[in-house]
């Protein structure tokens, strides 16, 4: 993306935590766990489906990431939620 712009990375990267107060990466995750809750409540989908669609090629990283972020495992939300 910054080559796009004709910045380097590394600024765009400071100027986006400067704007947001979160880096790039960390604003990216955010959005991607979003629709990850969005993509769990349709039951015909699984966790590698879900994990594909919001850019992590293994299911494993995603749901790691997913827990750390939310609290619980994918199934675990996906669980809760149905329930709810």
């Amino acid at each position: 993306m910054a080559e796009k712009i004709y910045i380097s990375p590394y600024y765009l990267s400071h100027l986006f935590k400067e704007e947001l107060g979160i880096t790039f990466l960390e604003y990216l995750t955010r959005i991607r766990m979003e629709e990850a809750k969005k993509l769990l409540m349709d039951r015909s989908l699984t966790i590698l489906d879900i994990s594909l669609r919001i850019g992590y090629d293994d299911p494993g990283y995603f749901s790691k990431v997913f827990k750390k972020k939310i609290g619980v495992s994918p199934s675990q939300y996906r669980k809760q939620t149905s329930m709810s």
